[in-house]
């Protein structure tokens, strides 16, 4: 089964402040990597419903990998994954079959 992404491209963009097209096939791929990494840490059902933290989510982690391209980075400060993201994993997180 295809994986089909639920957050729009367009919205994406307008997150990045993106007006070009040359990036969008690496933007999809940022918004399914960011998709497919809150399921692996939530529940498999997380994106059958509305729920705005989580699309929040994906914009906070597609424009972290946007601009963050690269496994390492020299003369840089570490960081943790953006404000929210975590939050949004922690709050959706199932603990033993228990939401």
């Amino acid at each position: 089964m295809a994986f089909i992404a639920r957050t729009d491209l367009a919205l994406v963009k307008k997150h990045l402040n993106i007006t070009f097209d040359t990036d969008d096939e690496l933007l999809r791929g940022y918004i399914k990597a960011a998709e497919a990494y809150l399921i692996a840490h939530t529940r498999d059902d997380l994106f059958c419903r509305e729920d705005p933290d989580v699309d929040q989510a994906v914009l906070l982690l597609a424009a972290h990998y946007y601009a963050n391209r690269e496994a390492t980075m020299v003369g840089a400060t570490v960081a943790t994954l953006p404000f929210g993201v975590r939050e949004v994993i922690l709050a959706h997180r199932s603990w033993w079959g228990v939401i």
